[in-house]
């Protein structure tokens, strides 16, 4: 192979076997406890734009990753709609206290 098809020939390969880029916004684990004293679900990712109604043992969210610019916003109501109670995106446990649905906005 001459130099000069080697170099393009490893970029592609590159490409190929690169990981994917994140395909989720919100990487998170609901709580039954609103300061997720306990231990929580499992590892679920959320995807921007779509509603999410919670249960009644929804009481906590703890944020582990998201994607800049992006936020989980909550809603009283069960089909997040009208203005949104509270908006956030730190690293933390959340609680859920008072809200029935959750979506992400980026």
């Amino acid at each position: 192979m001459l130099v000069s098809n080697i170099v393009p020939f490893i970029a592609a390969a590159a490409a190929v076997f690169a990981p994917a880029a994140s395909a989720w916004d919100f990487k998170v684990k609901w709580n039954r406890k609103t300061n997720c004293a306990v231990k929580g679900g499992p590892v679920r990712y959320h995807d921007r734009g779509v509603c999410m109604p919670l249960t009644k043992t929804d009481h906590g969210v703890d944020v582990l990753g998201h994607t800049t610019g992006c936020k989980m916003r909550g809603w009283a109501g069960g089909n997040c709609e009208g203005k949104a109670k509270t908006a956030f995106s730190s690293h933390q446990c959340h609680s859920l206290q008072g809200l029935w649905s959750v979506k992400i906005d980026c």
